[in-house]
């Protein structure tokens, strides 16, 4: 499973979603460390995949084939500590930030006010084309009106 395309995604989930147990006892074995142990039996397998080569890393694999359950302990209490800084991190960077609800009202309101100022170039770009419109239709009726004019002195010459 740990060598498979979407089984190692799978893995990966269920470990980080079991209880890490700091202190295992004989009454309560900690998950994480059973699982490490099962996937230590097959080392080489998982060596020769990416995949396989991601799941040893994340489940620190390496530290508990090199120094036993004491040195799987330290690691995972390391990368508890890395995990623990990144969310500290990210929670004070967003305390400091806008929250979402406001960002949001606030993007809102730039699209409305953007519509709008677009309408208002649509609607003047309108009235300037038919003010324009308008002036062709006047000039083509004067020219309409003169030509009968002329065509009407014409006719009436001829009687």
């Amino acid at each position: 499973l740990a060598t498979d395309r979407i089984g190692h995604h799978v893995l990966l989930k269920l470990y980080d979603a079991l209880p890490a147990d700091e202190s295992a006892t004989s009454t309560n074995t900690n998950h994480r460390l059973r699982m490490v142990e099962q996937l230590s039996h097959s080392t080489s397998k998982l060596t020769g995949n990416a995949m396989g080569r991601k799941v040893s890393e994340t489940v620190n694999l390496g530290d508990f084939t090199l120094n036993g359950e004491s040195g799987w302990n330290e690691a995972q209490k390391k990368r508890n500590d890395n995990l623990n800084f990144l969310e500290d991190m990210i929670s004070t960077k967003e305390s400091g930030k806008i929250t979402e609800e406001d960002s949001d009202t606030e993007s809102a309101a730039g699209k409305k006010e953007k519509k709008e100022k677009k309408k208002r170039k649509r609607k003047h770009k309108r009235k300037s084309n038919a003010d324009a419109e308008d002036n062709d239709k006047s000039t083509k009726k004067k020219k309409v009106l003169d030509t009968t004019a002329s065509i009407m002195d014409v006719m009436t010459l001829n009687q």
